[in-house]
């Protein structure tokens, strides 16, 4: 239904690469969700910067 991907070299930066959503789930929230998934990941947590806004 949907895909979210980070980029990070699990030190010191990530960024938020990609979120797909398949068109006949749009509306439903599910991209917000796996964004959040990836903000609250124990392991980007530890990142001195996460890039997740253009």
């Amino acid at each position: 239904m949907g895909f979210a991907r980070a980029v990070t070299d699990r030190a010191t930066f990530g960024y938020l690469a990609d979120v797909f959503v398949i068109h006949d789930y749009h509306g439903r929230g599910l991209g917000k969700w796996l964004v959040s998934c990836i903000r609250e990941h124990p392991d980007r947590q530890k990142l001195w910067r996460f890039r997740d806004r253009l």
